[in-house]
């Protein structure tokens, strides 16, 4: 089985992957310059009996993406006055 993904939605370009075959899991991740630039990509090798456990989780802080959302509505406000909104 083979997983290929996006590493970033800057570098849409560059994918990374990861393959399953037999009792090895195999990864792709590429290496850039000044992270724009493509060069290389970094391989490794991972025996399944050296995984243990694997925990996803995801948590959203209200604070912060109401923040978030109050600077990015006063961002955009601010460019109908500026040269590149007129």
């Amino acid at each position: 089985m083979k997983q290929s993904f996006v590493t970033s939605y800057l570098t849409f370009y560059l994918k990374a992957s990861i393959t399953l075959e037999g009792v090895f899991i195999k990864t792709s991740n590429p290496n850039t310059i000044l992270k724009v630039i493509p060069l290389g990509s970094q391989n490794k090798t991972i025996p399944v009996d050296h995984v243990a456990s694997v925990d996803s989780s995801f948590r959203l802080d209200f604070k912060s993406f109401a923040w978030g959302i109050i600077f990015a509505l006063i961002g955009l406000s601010m460019m109908q006055n500026s040269f590149i909104g007129d």
